[in-house]
């Protein structure tokens, strides 16, 4: 008897040692479908989760993955598009993460110290802290609420996606990245972007940024700054430049390249793929560069105007009148 009295007392503890509670019925009909589980029955046996490395639920209308800090095995994880309002990673070790596509207001990653792929865009996102994250090779943060962002310790990273947010400033120094997109934010400059040798991609239109030093990336194949407040323009050190983008920069007129040709046939005409120019863009080889930045305080082009009193854009050897936001005028003529 005193045997029998015995299982019965552990036998609660023993049930409730070998499950996972799941209070969304949607992930654990996920489960289900990946034949993790059997029955949506609100439990989940252990057995079934505790090698599991990876989780991938993505468009499962999952409201809530709670019950997820029983995975201790897991370090792939991708939630993308679903409902999810909090997540609660406290007792994972993730190497990927992909929440993306979902309502979160907040989430602490700073556990995550092996974390290199994390993918975060979409949400409601005030603030993101990564500085723990030392391993991060990729961070994609698209379209939140994001003010700042800091990076300053993921210097192995290779890919920063943070466009379409309220960035006011980016630092990127001690970091050599192929990729940044940065469209679409408040930046007035990219701090340390010399740092960056190794870029290849640079996109970083929808801003107010007024120079782009980029004599230190020789390799750069993609660059799109339109929708600027650039003045300047370097590229003649971008031999490996095959699509530009630089529209919708009214302050802007010559832009500075190797090989004039090159970049006319390249450029000047839009053909969908390569890139684009607005009519009062030029391509010379001795374009006056400032090496000061003096220039961005300096009386901007409002208005150019032909002998005719005409509106016109740039066209070289030919006089045309300048007119300023400061209401000078100016007659130049501009040699082929």
């Amino acid at each position: 008897m005193k045997n029998i009295k015995l299982m019965f007392l552990c036998f609660p503890f023993f049930g409730y040692a070998q499950v996972t509670s799941l209070p969304d019925s949607n992930f654990e009909l996920a489960l289900v479908n990946l034949g993790l589980d059997n029955m949506v029955d609100g439990f989940v046996l252990n057995s079934s989760i505790d090698t599991l490395t990876s989780l991938i639920v993505p468009g499962c209308s999952i409201e809530s993955l709670e019950g997820i800090t029983a995975f201790q095995s897991l370090n792939y994880l991708d939630c993308s598009s679903n409902n999810i309002d909090t997540l609660d990673l406290s007792n994972n070790y993730l190497n990927y993460l992909d929440c993306s596509d979902n309502q979160l207001i907040e989430i602490d990653v700073s556990n995550h110290l092996n974390l290199q792929t994390f993918k975060c865009s979409y949400n409601e996102f005030i603030q993101i802290d990564v500085t723990q994250n030392t391993s991060l090779l990729y961070f994609e943060c698209i379209k939140n609420k994001l003010t700042s962002l800091d990076i300053s310790n993921n210097v192995f990273l290779i890919e920063l996606w943070c466009n379409d947010n309220s960035l006011t400033s980016l630092d990127v120094a001690g970091i050599d990245m192929y990729v940044l997109i940065c469209d679409n934010n408040q930046l007035t400059t990219i701090d340390n972007l010399s740092d960056n040798i190794s870029l290849k991609h640079l996109s970083c239109s929808g801003n107010n940024i007024a120079s782009l030093l980029l004599s230190a990336h020789p390799q750069l194949n993609w660059l799109s700054c339109s929708k600027n407040q650039l003045f300047q323009l370097d590229i003649s050190n971008q031999l490996a430049l095959n699509y530009l983008f630089v529209w919708d920069n009214f302050s802007l007129n010559c832009i500075n390249v190797a090989d004039v040709s090159l970049a006319n046939a390249t450029w000047s005409v839009w053909d969908g793929q390569s890139g684009n120019i607005d009519d009062h863009h030029y391509f010379s080889e001795n374009c006056i560069l400032s090496s000061s930045l003096q220039l961005l305080d300096s009386k901007k082009l409002s208005l150019i105007i032909n002998l005719k009193g005409q509106q016109s854009r740039v066209l070289k050897n030919q006089p045309l009148f300048y007119k300023y936001n400061d209401g000078s005028v100016e007659q130049k003529i501009i040699l082929e």
